[in-house]
Protein backbone atom coordinates (compact mmCIF):
# COMPACT_ATOMS: atom_id res chain seq x y z
CA UNK A 1 0.00 0.00 0.00
CA UNK A 2 1.25 3.62 -1.07
CA UNK A 3 1.45 5.88 1.86
CA UNK A 4 2.31 9.82 1.92
CA UNK A 5 3.47 12.09 4.78
CA UNK A 6 2.01 15.28 5.71
CA UNK A 7 3.51 17.63 7.68
CA UNK A 8 1.44 19.68 9.66
CA UNK A 9 1.92 21.31 13.36
CA UNK A 10 -1.32 21.25 15.76
CA UNK A 11 -0.93 22.20 19.19
CA UNK A 12 -2.79 19.96 22.50
CA UNK A 13 -5.45 22.49 22.20
CA UNK A 14 -6.32 22.21 18.27
CA UNK A 15 -7.31 18.92 18.51
CA UNK A 16 -10.96 20.00 16.75
CA UNK A 17 -8.61 21.25 13.55
CA UNK A 18 -5.78 18.53 13.65
CA UNK A 19 -9.52 16.24 13.47
CA UNK A 20 -10.89 18.00 10.54
CA UNK A 21 -7.59 17.70 8.70
CA UNK A 22 -7.49 14.24 9.06
CA UNK A 23 -11.22 13.85 7.92
CA UNK A 24 -10.08 16.16 4.60
CA UNK A 25 -7.54 14.01 3.71
CA UNK A 26 -9.39 11.08 3.82
CA UNK A 27 -12.05 12.92 1.80
CA UNK A 28 -9.42 13.41 -1.19
CA UNK A 29 -8.39 9.58 -0.79
CA UNK A 30 -5.85 9.23 1.84
CA UNK A 31 -6.56 6.95 5.33
CA UNK A 32 -4.92 8.77 8.52
CA UNK A 33 -2.45 5.74 9.76
CA UNK A 34 0.03 7.11 12.41
CA UNK A 35 1.44 10.34 13.66
CA UNK A 36 5.10 10.50 14.11
CA UNK A 37 6.74 13.45 15.81
CA UNK A 38 7.58 15.96 14.59
CA UNK A 39 4.38 17.02 12.94
CA UNK A 40 4.49 14.19 10.27
CA UNK A 41 1.21 12.51 9.26
CA UNK A 42 1.30 9.25 8.13
CA UNK A 43 -1.34 8.09 4.96
CA UNK A 44 -2.17 5.42 2.92
CA UNK A 45 -4.07 5.29 -0.32
CA UNK A 46 -7.72 4.70 0.15
CA UNK A 47 -10.84 5.07 -1.82
CA UNK A 48 -12.06 9.04 -0.14
CA UNK A 49 -15.04 8.32 1.70
CA UNK A 50 -16.92 10.73 4.55
CA UNK A 51 -15.18 9.94 7.49
CA UNK A 52 -15.19 11.62 10.91
CA UNK A 53 -12.12 11.41 12.77
CA UNK A 54 -12.75 12.09 16.86
CA UNK A 55 -9.31 13.06 18.99
CA UNK A 56 -10.19 11.94 22.44
CA UNK A 57 -7.43 13.05 25.23
CA UNK A 58 -7.35 10.46 28.14
CA UNK A 59 -4.40 10.63 30.81
CA UNK A 60 -5.41 7.85 32.67
CA UNK A 61 -4.93 4.29 31.00
CA UNK A 62 -6.30 1.86 33.81
CA UNK A 63 -9.27 0.77 32.30
CA UNK A 64 -8.30 1.40 28.24
CA UNK A 65 -9.92 -1.82 27.31
CA UNK A 66 -12.95 -0.72 28.72
CA UNK A 67 -13.01 2.76 26.59
CA UNK A 68 -11.80 1.61 23.71
CA UNK A 69 -14.91 -1.09 23.65
CA UNK A 70 -17.09 1.90 24.53
CA UNK A 71 -15.85 3.68 21.92
CA UNK A 72 -16.01 0.34 19.31
CA UNK A 73 -19.45 0.24 20.28
CA UNK A 74 -19.88 4.04 19.08
CA UNK A 75 -18.78 2.99 15.96
CA UNK A 76 -15.02 3.97 16.05
CA UNK A 77 -11.92 2.38 14.53
CA UNK A 78 -8.87 2.89 17.12
CA UNK A 79 -6.12 4.07 15.16
CA UNK A 80 -3.41 4.25 18.11
CA UNK A 81 -2.97 6.82 20.62
CA UNK A 82 0.12 9.85 20.98
CA UNK A 83 0.76 11.72 24.15
CA UNK A 84 -2.67 10.60 25.65
CA UNK A 85 -4.55 11.37 22.56
CA UNK A 86 -6.52 8.78 21.19
CA UNK A 87 -6.82 8.63 17.44
CA UNK A 88 -10.57 7.25 16.23
CA UNK A 89 -12.56 7.49 13.01
CA UNK A 90 -15.89 6.09 11.75
CA UNK A 91 -17.71 6.67 8.55
CA UNK A 92 -19.75 10.11 8.58
CA UNK A 93 -23.18 8.11 7.71
CA UNK A 94 -23.52 6.14 10.87
CA UNK A 95 -25.98 9.00 12.20
CA UNK A 96 -26.15 9.31 15.83
CA UNK A 97 -23.30 7.28 16.61
CA UNK A 98 -20.92 10.58 17.62
CA UNK A 99 -19.04 10.37 20.64
CA UNK A 100 -20.16 13.50 22.86
CA UNK A 101 -19.07 14.83 25.29
CA UNK A 102 -20.74 17.92 27.21
CA UNK A 103 -20.29 21.31 28.06
CA UNK A 104 -18.83 20.93 31.33
CA UNK A 105 -16.93 17.67 30.64
CA UNK A 106 -15.29 19.41 27.32
CA UNK A 107 -14.00 22.40 30.20
CA UNK A 108 -12.79 20.09 32.78
CA UNK A 109 -10.55 18.21 29.94
CA UNK A 110 -8.87 21.33 28.94
CA UNK A 111 -8.35 22.02 32.29
CA UNK A 112 -6.99 18.36 32.98
CA UNK A 113 -5.03 19.17 29.57
CA UNK A 114 -3.83 22.32 31.05
CA UNK A 115 -2.45 20.53 34.35
CA UNK A 116 -0.78 17.84 32.60
CA UNK A 117 0.97 19.47 29.63
CA UNK A 118 1.16 23.26 29.97
CA UNK A 119 2.45 23.29 34.01
CA UNK A 120 5.15 21.84 33.76
CA UNK A 121 6.74 24.18 30.66
CA UNK A 122 5.85 27.13 33.04
CA UNK A 123 7.63 25.80 35.50
CA UNK A 124 10.28 25.04 33.17
CA UNK A 125 10.06 28.44 32.47
CA UNK A 126 10.36 30.12 35.58
CA UNK A 127 13.56 28.62 36.48
CA UNK A 128 15.15 29.31 33.32
CA UNK A 129 13.66 32.98 34.03
CA UNK A 130 15.80 32.24 38.06
CA UNK A 131 18.90 31.21 36.24
CA UNK A 132 18.95 34.01 33.92
CA UNK A 133 18.26 36.55 36.65
CA UNK A 134 20.67 35.10 39.09
CA UNK A 135 23.63 35.14 36.13
CA UNK A 136 23.50 38.64 35.45
CA UNK A 137 25.38 39.29 38.02
CA UNK A 138 27.64 36.08 37.22
CA UNK A 139 28.31 36.46 33.76
CA UNK A 140 31.87 34.67 34.12
CA UNK A 141 30.88 31.31 36.05
CA UNK A 142 29.17 30.78 32.76
CA UNK A 143 29.65 31.36 29.32
CA UNK A 144 27.95 34.14 27.11
CA UNK A 145 27.30 31.29 24.83
CA UNK A 146 25.23 28.92 27.74
CA UNK A 147 23.29 32.46 28.79
CA UNK A 148 22.08 33.59 25.16
CA UNK A 149 21.18 29.64 25.07
CA UNK A 150 19.57 30.15 27.84
CA UNK A 151 17.79 33.72 26.69
CA UNK A 152 16.84 32.52 23.56
CA UNK A 153 15.12 28.81 25.32
CA UNK A 154 13.27 31.40 27.52
CA UNK A 155 11.99 33.59 24.12
CA UNK A 156 10.86 30.39 22.89
CA UNK A 157 9.13 29.23 25.25
CA UNK A 158 7.38 32.05 25.98
CA UNK A 159 6.47 32.26 22.60
CA UNK A 160 4.81 28.63 22.93
CA UNK A 161 2.97 29.52 26.10
CA UNK A 162 1.31 32.41 24.24
CA UNK A 163 0.34 30.21 21.15
CA UNK A 164 -0.55 27.56 22.63
CA UNK A 165 -2.48 30.09 25.63
CA UNK A 166 -4.48 31.51 22.25
CA UNK A 167 -6.09 28.57 21.15
CA UNK A 168 -6.69 27.33 24.74
CA UNK A 169 -9.06 30.51 25.13
CA UNK A 170 -10.45 30.32 21.69
CA UNK A 171 -11.03 26.95 22.32
CA UNK A 172 -12.65 27.52 25.75
CA UNK A 173 -15.00 30.13 24.35
CA UNK A 174 -15.84 28.18 21.47
CA UNK A 175 -17.25 25.35 23.82
CA UNK A 176 -18.88 27.90 25.84
CA UNK A 177 -20.45 29.02 22.99
CA UNK A 178 -21.79 25.60 21.99
CA UNK A 179 -19.97 25.81 18.68
CA UNK A 180 -17.94 22.73 19.41
CA UNK A 181 -19.77 19.12 20.32
CA UNK A 182 -17.48 16.44 21.80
Amino acid sequence: MKTVRKYRMFNIFQYDQEADFLSEMHRQGYAFVKYSPPFTYIFELTEPQEVTYQLVYKKDHQDDDTFLQMMADYGFAHLGEYLDYYYFRQPTDQVGQVFFMDQENQINQMQQIMRNRLLPILLFIFILAVVNINDQDSVHALSEGIITIINLMFTLYLIIIAWVGYHYFRLKKRIENGELNG
